[in-house]
């Protein structure tokens, strides 16, 4: 039987440790302390405290997850690489989060829960964006980081939280026990070995808190999701995910008690994502002018907020939300917009990022890849490469692509794609790329 951290217990907590007792009080809160049954695990809770609040004057990212329920619970704290020397003497006793300077520091730093002291009744969200986009070359560590964000929203009692890939196998391995699952695991393993969260196979579940659950999302599956509810959408990998299934599921994005404001924000969608030229996420970037002449993304776009409305197969992007909102003033019965503007921030990184990778030959092989995907991976580069060899040219397809706006397919009684594959070298028949026709009614 666990046993219960009163309220006011953290209340005399907090004030030791910010020394904000006279020497009077000190002696009345020493005598207070010595009637609790666990005198180590406070002194454990004031010390870490202490060098929490030291370690908040050189950036307030520094803090406690949230406030322990019971003595048995065991401390989350979040540091950063300037602070983690602080809390060495601590390691065994507390489960320390210490993202990388970089994508991962700044993605963490979004979106934080702040609770209220002594509860996990959370009083506002610090850094608020509804989209948060994490794409960039490989080996920045994005699944880290998208797991680490779970644990941020853990003690918030009905939250559940689910984090899919494009197949199953994404999920869990060739085995049957690796993949995403294994990293999660291994992430969470502190909090397993503590007792404070349950596991189960593809999900894992905090006592009076939070369900983290692992899924796969496809046109095949996606109407299983139906009737659910998701308070934290994360993508892993969104640019193997198609377009219908993922918007499918952001649709169950939902946090339970979303008439209170603060609740509202607690609504989430994350991705993650090597780019891909050819999948809709692009699409967004290039309509929120989001990248560079060269595919990457513009620095003074890189951690900005802006706020995006999708329109049918586009998306009207603003860097102000009313302006924004003005342009889509249609509203319900209920007084709310049709089509809410949504805040969008997008972040990236480099393998120069992790000190785990950068060093290694990890490198090596990414420039050992074709050269498309070195300017993905190694770049971050959203743009498509032409290949002289190439049998078709997708630009080609861009440029006349039809929307079903332009054409509904329920006026269509037989769909026919025609294709002219006939291709000839730059030298001969000035270069002729192939000719494709489009759709033709029956």
């Amino acid at each position: 039987m666990r046993t219960k951290i009163p309220k006011r217990l953290w209340e005399l907590i907090d004030k030791i440790a910010r020394d904000e007792l006279s020497k009077e009080q000190k002696k009345q809160a020493v005598h207070k302390l010595n009637k609790v049954p666990n005198k180590k695990k406070i002194k454990l809770l004031i010390d870490v405290y202490r060098r929490i609040i030291k370690a908040q004057k050189e950036c307030n990212f520094t803090r406690f997850n949230h406030w322990c329920r019971t003595f048995e619970e065991l401390p989350i704290v979040w540091a950063t690489e300037k602070t983690e020397h602080i809390f060495t003497d601590f390691k065994k006793d507390i489960m320390l989060l210490v993202p990388q300077e970089g994508m991962q520091f700044n993605a963490l730093s979004m979106n934080i829960p702040v609770y209220e002291l002594g509860t996990n009744r959370v009083l506002r969200v610090n850094n608020h964006s509804k989209w948060l986009g994490m794409g960039s070359g490989a080996g920045v560590g994005k699944t880290w980081t998208n797991l680490a964000s779970t644990i941020k929203f853990l003690p918030i009692k009905n939250y559940s939280q689910i984090m899919v890939r494009a197949q199953h196998r994404d999920l869990y391995g060739a085995s049957g026990s690796g993949g995403v699952w294994k990293d999660a695991l291994k992430l969470y393993e502190p909090l397993i070995n503590s007792g404070d969260v349950f596991v189960k196979k593809g999900s894992i579940e905090y006592s009076d808190g939070s369900t983290f659950m692992l899924d796969y999302i496809s046109e095949d599956n996606m109407l299983s999701h139906q009737g659910n509810e998701y308070s934290h959408v994360l993508a892993e990998e969104i640019c193997q995910i198609d377009k219908a299934p993922f918007f499918y599921l952001t649709s169950r994005n939902r946090f339970p008690y979303s008439n209170n404001a603060v609740a509202r924000q607690l609504a989430l969608i994350s991705a993650t994502c090597n780019p891909e030229p050819h999948h809709f996420l692009k699409d967004m970037l290039e309509q929120g002018e989001y990248l560079a002449p060269n595919g990457t993304i513009r620095p003074s776009m890189d951690g900005k907020k802006t706020f995006f409305v999708a329109t049918g197969e586009s998306f009207d992007f603003d860097e102000k939300q009313d302006v924004l909102q003005a342009r889509h003033p249609e509203k319900t019965k209920n007084d709310r917009y049709k089509k809410s503007a949504l805040s969008f921030t997008f972040l990236t990184g480099s393998l120069d990022d992790n000190r785990y990778l950068a060093d290694t030959d990890y490198r090596d092989s990414l420039s050992a890849l074709p050269i498309e995907q070195q300017q993905a991976l190694l770049m971050g580069s959203w743009n498509l490469i032409k290949n002289e060899n190439a049998l078709f040219d997708f630009d080609n397809f861009n440029r006349n692509r039809l929307f079903p706006e332009d054409v509904p397919l329920n006026t269509l009684g037989r769909i026919i794609v025609s294709v002219d594959p006939a291709y000839t070298s730059v030298q001969t028949n000035k270069g002729r790329m192939p000719d494709s026709a489009g759709i033709t009614r029956l």
